[in-house]
């Protein structure tokens, strides 16, 4: 059954003579045998619990914690609701209290795909508790809540209550929204957790309606029932409050960028991962030069977060013009971008002091610290030192 429901003072109470023991599931956990499906009715919502991916086996007065569906188990799992048989009671304000249904002849257990929190590992409080991973997905599909899943791992008996929380935040992180519990509080609290356990903890965040397109922030924190903050340690970025930065969740683009006929082909491949396609040069009405690149990623969500640069060069060598922005100015970073998906790049060149007949142009990707140059490749042609050079900027000079 849904854990949601599992975690409601009164339906622990009610069950916690039958079933008095929590455990969570480990990589070979199978189902029991003759394993029924039981969705709750919600007075919340008027309707059946069917939305959540989080789900608990209740067998042989034991509830095992389950990490989250997968979104393919999650829809085998109640495709046969229509079938299902529908608990009642003739009196009370809530004729119906359940559907139950048996499971599909095909059903396997399938979890989400892990958030490998980039190979870090988030310590808690002298490393009594570790964030080994997450569930959640990480693109914007028109949701209006996104379900974000913490797997807690407790190293030694901690004996006191955690709350967690977790927040959508712009890049310099500014909170958009966010939720906050104490975890499993009626359930499995923290306080009786078990070495060896790994207990999910999902928080059900809101999206903000009408989002800008780029890379938000996914944040989490602790803090004791006494509303003390609890220090991490570990690989993950922190803000001045504590919390960490344990993913990034994605706005895409909402039409599809198209490259214009007058732009010039350029089909150079930086790190192996973007390529750069096309590249046109025009005078904007504040008589300033902008130079528009066209990407295309070859991976999704490339572990780099790279500044591209765009130089304009004079006869000696010297930079008389140059834009070094990491993309839409940082709004779009790198490291949201998915395979096959084309980006625009605009740069503004300041043309004061040259004409744009007398310079030659180079183009390239750096990454921090360093900077350190992306190697580069244009037809045969190989730049490991990442500066791609295209010859002289009128080349790529479009009339407005």
């Amino acid at each position: 059954m849904p854990t949601s429901e599992l975690q409601r003072s009164t339906t622990r109470v009610w069950l916690l003579q039958a079933y008095p023991s929590v455990v969570t599931a480990d990589d070979n956990y199978e189902l029991p045998p003759d394993t029924t499906l039981v969705l709750p009715y919600s007075i919340e919502i008027s309707d059946y619990i069917t939305e959540t991916p989080e789900f608990a086996v209740l067998h042989n007065k034991q509830i095992t914690l389950l990490p989250p569906l997968s979104d393919s188990a999650h829809q085998r799992l109640i495709a046969n609701q229509s079938n299902a048989e529908t608990i009642t009671r003739d009196n009370g304000q809530i004729p119906q209290l359940a559907q139950i249904a048996p499971l599909p002849d095909d059903f396997e257990l399938d979890y989400a795909p892990v958030n490998n929190l980039n190979n870090a590992v988030v310590k808690v409080n002298n490393e009594e508790l570790v964030l080994n991973n997450w569930y959640g997905n990480t693109t914007y599909q028109g949701d209006s809540t996104i379900p974000i899943t913490l797997m807690w791992s407790p190293q030694r008996r901690i004996g006191h209550d955690y709350a967690s929380f977790v927040q959508l935040q712009t890049q310099d992180y500014q909170s958009l929204s966010g939720t906050e519990h104490l975890i499993k509080r009626w359930l499995y609290s923290s306080s009786i957790w078990q070495v060896g356990d790994v207990i999910p903890d999902t928080h059900e965040l809101s999206i903000p309606p009408e989002l800008d397109a780029g890379a938000y922030r996914l944040s989490m924190g602790l803090y004791y029932s006494n509303f003390q903050s609890v220090p991490f340690s570990g690989g993950l970025p922190t803000d001045l409050t504590g919390m960490a930065t344990i993913g990034w969740y994605k706005v895409p683009q909402q039409n599809t960028v198209t490259i214009p006929d007058a732009a010039i082909s350029i089909d150079a491949t930086i790190a192996d991962i973007f390529d750069l396609e096309a590249l046109q040069i025009i005078q904007g009405e504040d008589g300033l030069y902008y130079a528009a690149l066209f990407w295309q990623s070859i991976e999704s969500r490339p572990p780099i977060d790279a500044t591209i640069f765009v130089h304009l060069v004079d006869t000696d060598g010297n930079i008389v013009a140059q834009s070094d922005i990491r993309p839409w100015d940082g709004q779009y970073p790198t490291f949201i971008w998915d395979a096959g998906e084309r980006v625009e790049t605009i740069h503004l060149l300041n043309s004061e002091g040259f004409a744009l007949e007398d310079v030659t142009l180079r183009v390239g990707m750096y990454t921090f610290p360093g900077p350190t140059n992306l190697p580069a490749i244009q037809g045969t042609l190989d730049y490991l030192n990442g500066v791609i050079p295209l010859g002289a900027a009128t080349t790529f000079f479009v009339e407005s």
